[in-house]
């Protein structure tokens, strides 16, 4: 179970002030390395882990639970034994793990068995996590990582994860969500951010960018590809959405439609003039989502579009649904 923090003046004992106490400002590399070498022990790296977050987190708060008796404990049984396998779980090596005797601190999102574990909130304050550890926990304990503690996470977290279960509601029903990249065309380069689109204020930098920096929180792949130009040829931007790990589907769509709609070549590529302006079909072609998928020299974009799946996709019958409003 883990203790209560006392005050930074009494954490600040005298093993800081020696030379083993300079631990902490080492790279994990070097400290696992002085660890085998033997200039170094668990149990020492624990004191000087211990010390230095009690020493600084009053000012940063990064480290809201620590378990030193749990990580002392852990550290003698390595010290101890030639295996970094914890009971009951019988050794499974000769040799210490690859981790041995490095102390590590695990996000509060992540159980760790005997520690408290609050995800952030006040009403989690005084739950325990039960055994066992998760996998992954575990993994790293039977390397000889040392767990001494539970790193800070926001209590937005909660509210995070309901929202890409909303996000992952909306693609049971669709496969792709298709926006403008952004709500507006560009603007002129001494302006810092534009404040109103149409009637409604954008008080900051980030709001214009909303259409895109909203996809951000929903652990799911985005990418924007020119889809055409404004009356006075400014370019616009479209984006694609899908749900996570649909990467490769993601980009057979964006070829299929560079394919049918090559609004690339129309792109200026020096925006403030003198430049020529490209079709894109020879030396550019390697900028096109299209070229991106296994580009083993020339190639037209039917060929890259095949590869990239866009046959299936047709197959499927997939259907793009159009909304009412022009962007354009």
């Amino acid at each position: 179970m883990d203790e209560a923090k006392p005050s930074t003046v009494q954490a600040a004992y005298s093993l800081s002030a020696t030379s083993k106490g300079t631990w902490w400002g080492k790279t994990a590399v070097e400290v696992i390395e002085a660890l085998r070498d033997g200039h170094v022990t668990p149990l020492e790296l624990v004191d000087v882990a211990e010390a230095r977050i009690r020493a600084t987190d009053d000012a940063v708060n990064a480290t809201p639970v620590l378990c030193p008796a749990r990580a002392r404990e852990h550290a003698r049984r390595l010290a101890s034994s030639p295996t970094t396998s914890l009971p009951p779980s019988p050794p499974s090596s000769s040799r210490r793990g690859y981790l041995y005797g490095l102390p590590l601190l695990i996000k509060d999102l992540t159980p760790v068995a005997g520690v408290r574990f609050t995800r952030g909130c006040p009403l989690f304050a005084d739950v325990i996590a039960p055994s066992p550890s998760p996998p992954f926990v575990r993994r790293l304990e039977e390397k000889g990582g040392v767990v001494l503690g539970k790193t800070n996470t926001p209590e937005a977290k909660k509210a995070h994860q309901a929202y890409v279960k909303d996000w992952l509601g909306f693609f049971q029903d669709f496969d792709f969500l298709l926006t403008p990249a952004v709500m507006l065309p560009p603007f002129h380069a001494e302006l810092r951010y534009p404040t109103h689109v149409a009637a409604t204020p954008l008080p900051s930098y980030i709001d214009w960018l909303r259409l895109s920096s909203v996809v951000t929180l929903s652990c799911g792949p985005s990418l924007s590809l020119p889809c055409g130009l404004t009356r006075d040829g400014r370019p616009v931007g479209l984006q694609i959405i899908g749900p996570p790990y649909s990467e490769a589907r993601m980009l057979a769509l964006a070829a299929l439609y560079e394919t049918a709609h090559p609004f690339h070549s129309l792109v200026p590529r020096e925006p403030f003039g003198g430049g020529s302006w490209t079709d894109g079909r020879n030396e550019e072609r390697e900028r096109d989502v299209a070229s991106l998928v296994q580009y083993q020299g020339p190639r037209t974009r039917e060929e890259a579009a095949r590869l990239c799946g866009v046959e299936d996709i047709g197959m499927e019958g997939k259907q793009l649904r159009e909304g009412s409003r022009s962007f354009l």
